[in-house]
């Protein structure tokens, strides 16, 4: 148990200092009463998918759970399965592979707006 706590201590400590800065896209969300979305990237460390989780969770009862999660030496998020239920009859999965977890808009999107045409948006999500 010593060891696991020890390896964890590592792991959200280099996830902290490195960033992966071979890109220039950061971890983005939102959390409002219209709307809510997490966008993923390459850069994406451990101490933040811990964080993101734990708001969502408190601050809007959505449970987002990382399944298959790898990082690469730097810290970087480099592939992941993402589950999401919103707990209102909204839910879904999605794998974000090293390759799209490079580009722009992957994660989720939860819109609350009256009549929204998508009101929810998982994998390569839209972000006006």
């Amino acid at each position: 148990m010593k060891k696991l706590i020890i390896l964890i201590g590592f792991i959200l400590l280099v996830s902290c200092t490195n960033k992966g800065e071979n890109s220039d896209l950061k971890t983005e969300y939102v959390l409002n009463s219209e709307i809510i979305y997490l966008k993923l990237t390459d850069n994406t460390t451990l101490s933040e998918l811990i964080k993101i989780s734990t708001e969502f969770k408190t601050q809007k009862n959505i449970d987002i759970k990382y399944l298959m999660v790898e990082f690469n030496e730097d810290g970087g998020l480099t592939k992941l399965t993402l589950d999401v239920d919103c707990n209102d009859g909204f839910s879904g999965s999605a794998y974000l592979s090293k390759k799209s977890l490079k580009k722009n808009n992957y994660g989720f999107k939860r819109d609350y707006t009256e009549n929204s045409k998508t009101p929810f948006e998982i994998g390569k999500i839209s972000i006006n």
